[in-house]
């Protein structure tokens, strides 16, 4: 349990799952330093850069992208989609030095080695429905390489009793 105050709602915990999920990821975790992990949530969120050298590359980063909810779905439960973006920065515009390639298949290998509900009881669904990549030509941190955007998309339903419970 984390020594901060806050309240684990479903989409931080799919949030922190995923993480979870890439950094258990021994493809993953050798190709991606700690530093050049970008968290959201805990103590310790960042690093935000604002220029990157190539000691920051490659990155990863995980980014909340919108869904939909209708929490009305049925007479006991709420179904909610929510999209999270894994966001993959390669150094060097060259295919076969950057990590682009070998980084974006570790990720696909972690997510379909997760299983189809991450492991929380609350989703139903998990798959990919959008890649792209393509360069980035001096972005607003000067990065110059290969960015690779592999979009995931969880399926919760919540229960009609945990949407109308107050909390404390």
């Amino acid at each position: 349990m984390p020594d901060y105050p806050y309240i684990i709602d479903p989409f931080t915990q799919v949030y922190e799952k995923i993480w979870e999920t890439l950094t258990n990821a021994p493809e993953v975790s050798r190709r991606v330093k700690p530093v050049n992990r970008i968290m959201r949530t805990g103590q310790r969120v960042g690093p935000f850069r604002d220029t990157v050298t190539a000691a920051d590359l490659p990155e990863l980063d995980v980014v909340p992208a919108g869904g939909e909810a209708n929490p009305f779905q049925t007479s006991t439960s709420g179904q909610f989609l929510q999209m999270f973006d894994v966001q993959v920065s390669a150094g060097g515009m060259s295919l076969d030095r950057s990590q682009l390639f070998p980084l974006k298949w570790a990720v696909l290998k972690a997510v379909a080695r997760a299983g189809d509900t991450l492991g929380l009881d609350f989703v139903k669904s998990v798959r990919i429905t959008d890649m792209a990549e393509g360069p980035t030509l001096r972005d607003e941190r000067q990065a110059v390489g290969w960015q690779a955007i592999i979009r995931v998309q969880v399926v919760l339903f919540i229960t009609r009793v945990h949407l109308v419970a107050t909390e404390n």
